[in-house]
């Protein structure tokens, strides 16, 4: 990957701001497939990433349905629970995002 001299300017001011080094931010940017980097991002990945790390819910049906009732997702539209995990999954991807 090439960045521009802008861009890796971009990156180490904002790696500083998260107390991070410039080779964590590119690794995390390479690992989410972010095109680019702000501080706040990593701080709420932090933040999200810490209450419940456990994926064990994915891998029952009672647990598939704890975390959709955890999360308000419905089971409208889902014919079955690898449906209702995918659903669950985007939907807490989204969030990841915002």
């Amino acid at each position: 990957m090439l960045f521009t001299e802008t861009a890796l300017k971009g990156l180490k001011r904002e790696a500083q701001l998260a107390n991070m080094t410039l080779e964590e931010v590119m690794v995390m940017c390479c690992e989410r497939n972010w095109v680019g980097f702000k501080a706040e991002w990593a701080k709420q990945q932090t933040v999200a990433n810490q209450p419940n790390n456990d994926k064990s819910w994915m891998f029952s049906n009672e647990g598939i349905t704890a975390k959709a009732k955890e999360l308000g997702v419905d089971d409208y539209g889902v014919a079955n629970f690898q449906q209702l995990k995918d659903k669950i999954l985007l939907i807490m991807a989204k969030k990841a995002m915002q």
